[in-house]
C-alpha cells in the first residue's frame, strides 16, 4: 500500500486566513457562554503573534502554553503559529517535575499562561500572562510582517511517554496537519462539522479537535470540565450541538453501556487509542444506525490518524475489529526485522510513510534516526518511513488488521505508555532495587500493577511518590513484593508472568 502525493501548499495558518476571511461573524470557537468569531479569533490570534514578534520570537521557535481549555487557549496557539514559531502544549495536571522536564527539552524562550495556571515553571523561561500579552499588542510600534510559512516548518511539539524514562517531544510540521485533514472520507470535513475539543491539550487527538473545524469552516466547542464524565460530555454535546467526537476505546465502552443517549446525538464518532470491543461496537451501531462509527488508528508520530475502518463493514460475528483501510496521504507498509516487505497474508511490523510524518524527536537524533528510517527495500526508491512497533498484517480484502506489539509499549485508557519509564521512576525510589509494570486484567479492567523488589521492606509511599514525576494515568494502581523480577529464557523481564501473578493474586482473594 503506498501513500498518494499530497499537492496542498499550505500552512495550518493559511488556510485558517482563508475562512476567516470568506465567513468573519462565522463562529469559530464556542464554550459555556462564550464564543469567538472567525474575525474576532484572527484578530486576537494576530494581537499575541505581534506581540511574540516584539520580543525576538522568530520563525522555528517553540513557545509553551499552559492554560485551561478556553476561547483564549485556541487563541494563543494560532497566535503563536502566525507569529512564525510552533506551539508546545503543557497539560496543567501535571506534576511539576514532568513540566520542568519537558520545558528544560525544548528549551522553550516563552511560556504563555492565564490567571489560573501562573506559576514559575521554568528558571530559563519567559512566563507571559495572555492577557498581558494582548495589552502589549496594542502598544507595539512595528506591524506584524509576513511571515514565510511552508509546510515543512514545523507546528506544534507533543510529549509522549519514552522508554528511556525521559518524555519524547514529536515535532509535527505543518503538513502533518494537512494531510491529515485534506481530501479525506473518514469523517465530514466540511463547514457543518461540530467538534468537541475534550482531551487533554498534551494529546493528539486535540489535532483533529481543534483544526478539523477551523479548516474548513466548522465550530469547535469547548468542554468545560478537566475530567470528561459520561454525563457532562453528553450534556455538553446535546447543549452546544456538537456532531463529531472522539473517543478512546474504554470511554466507548462506557457510553455504550450507560449512555447510549450520547451515541443517538452524533452524526459521526471516531474511536481509538486500543484494540476496540466487537460486541461493544455491534452494540453502538444498533442504539444508533445513522450513526458513523470509525475505528481510528496511528501514533502520535503521523500525526494522529494512520488508517480508518467503518464500523458499519464489520459483520456481526466479527471476533476482532480491524484497523482498517489507510488514509489519503498515508502509505501502510508491512515488513520484516530486515524492513522487507513480508509475504501476502504474512505479519509483519507496521510501518508508515506519507507526509503525515513528523520530523522527529526533539533533541534525540539517536532515538529519531532508529524510529525514522529511509529504506529503499519497499518499491526500489528511497522512503522515509516510521516504525511504529505495532504488528500487522493485510487480508485479501485490502484490510489491516492487527497482531500485538514488539516491545514494551502499551496503550491505557488512549494513552501510549511506555513501561519502562514507569520502572525507571520506581528505582528512583531510594528503597527499592528493581521493578517492573505491566497491563493486567482486560477491556474494562485494565490497569498498571508493578512487581517491586525492595531493598528491605515495602516502601508504603509508592503512589505518592510516583506522582511527583508522572502524571496520574502513569501510576500503577497495584504493587506487589517479589524477591526477584521473572526473566524469560532470553534473560529480559518477563512483563507476561508478572501480569500472571496478579492474576492469581486477584483470583484468590475471590476465593
Amino acid at each position: 500500500m503506498t501513500d498518494q502525493t499530497l499537492v496542498e501548499t499550505e500552512t495550518i495558518t493559511s488556510l485558517f486566513t482563508q475562512q476567516a476571511r470568506s465567513k468573519p461573524k462565522s463562529v469559530a470557537v464556542s464554550a459555556s457562554g462564550q464564543s469567538l468569531s472567525y474575525g474576532e479569533l484572527d484578530h486576537k490570534a494576530s494581537r499575541i503573534a505581534l506581540a511574540l514578534y516584539a520580543r525576538g520570537i522568530t520563525k522555528g521557535s517553540i513557545i509553551a502554553v499552559s492554560m485551561l481549555r478556553t476561547p483564549d487557549f485556541v487563541v494563543a496557539l494560532l497566535g503563536i503559529l502566525k507569529a512564525g514559531a510552533a506551539y508546545l502544549p503543557i497539560n496543567p495536571a501535571w506534576p511539576k517535575e514532568r513540566v520542568i522536564t519537558v520545558l528544560d527539552i525544548a528549551q522553550t524562550p516563552i511560556i504563555i499562561v492565564d490567571s489560573t495556571t501562573k506559576e514559575d515553571l521554568a528558571p530559563n523561561s519567559l512566563i507571559l500572562d495572555f492577557e498581558e500579552i494582548l495589552k502589549e499588542s496594542e502598544r507595539a510600534s512595528v506591524p506584524l510582517p509576513a511571515i514565510n510559512l511552508s509546510p515543512e516548518d514545523l507546528a506544534y511539539v507533543n510529549f509522549t511517554s519514552g522508554s528511556s524514562g525521559v518524555p519524547k517531544g514529536v515535532l509535527i510540521p505543518h503538513r502533518g496537519v494537512i494531510s491529515l485533514l485534506s481530501n479525506q472520507i473518514y469523517a465530514p470535513l466540511s463547514p457543518s462539522i461540530v467538534t468537541l475539543q475534550h482531551f487533554a491539550p498534551s494529546f493528539d487527538p486535540m489535532t483533529f479537535e481543534i483544526w478539523a473545524p477551523l479548516l474548513h469552516g466548522g465550530r469547535c466547542a469547548l468542554f468545560s470540565s478537566a475530567v470528561p464524565t459520561i454525563g457532562r460530555l453528553t450534556a455538553e454535546i446535546i447543549e452546544q450541538g456538537v456532531n463529531t467526537v472522539i473517543l478512546t476505546a474504554s470511554l466507548f465502552n462506557m457510553v455504550v453501556d450507560d449512555a447510549p443517549k450520547m451515541l443517538q446525538a452524533l452524526d459521526t464518532l471516531l474511536v481509538g487509542g486500543e484494540a476496540l470491543s466487537p460486541t461493544h461496537v455491534l452494540k453502538a451501531s444498533t442504539l444508533a444506525p445513522k450513526l458513523s462509527i470509525i475505528n481510528a488508528y496511528g501514533p502520535t508520530e503521523i500525526t494522529f490518524i494512520a488508517t480508518y475502518f467503518p464500523i458499519c463493514e464489520m459483520p456481526e460475528d466479527a471476533l476482532t475489529v480491524p484497523l482498517g483501510y489507510p488514509l489519503a496521504h498515508r502509505g501502510i507498509h508491512l515488513l520484516d526485522k530486515d524492513l522487507r516487505p513480508v509475504s501476502d497474508g504474512g505479519i509483519g511490523e507496521i510501518c508508515i510513510s506519507g507526509p503525515g510524518l513528523a520530523l522527529g524527536y526533539l533533541r534525540e537524533p539517536q532515538k529519531t534516526d532508529k524510529a525514522f528510517v529511509i529504506t529503499d527495500a519497499i518499491d526500489g526508491n528511497p522512503k522515509r518511513i516510521y516504525r511504529t512497533g505495532d504488528m500487522g498484517s493485510i487480508s485479501k480484502d485490502g484490510l489491516i488488521e492487527f497482531h500485538g506489539r514488539t516491545d514494551t509499549q502499551v496503550q491505557l485508557n488512549g494513552l501510549r505508555i511506555e513501561l519502562e519509564e514507569i520502572d525507571r521512576a520506581l528505582t528512583s525510589h531510594p528503597k527499592i532495587k528493581q521493578a517492573a509494570t505491566s497491563l493486567c486484567g482486560k477491556d474494562l479492567g485494565l490497569e498498571l500493577c508493578a512487581g517491586i523488589v525492595p531493598v528491605d521492606a515495602m516502601p508504603n509511599d509508592l503512589p505518592e511518590f510516583l506522582t511527583q514525576s508522572l502524571p496520574a494515568y502513569m501510576v500503577p494502581r497495584k504493587f506487589k513484593q517479589l524477591n526477584n523480577l521473572p526473566l524469560n529464557a532470553h534473560g529480559k523481564i518477563d512483563r507476561k508472568k508478572i501480569e500472571q501473578i496478579f492474576l492469581i493474586q486477584k483470583q484468590s482473594a475471590c476465593l
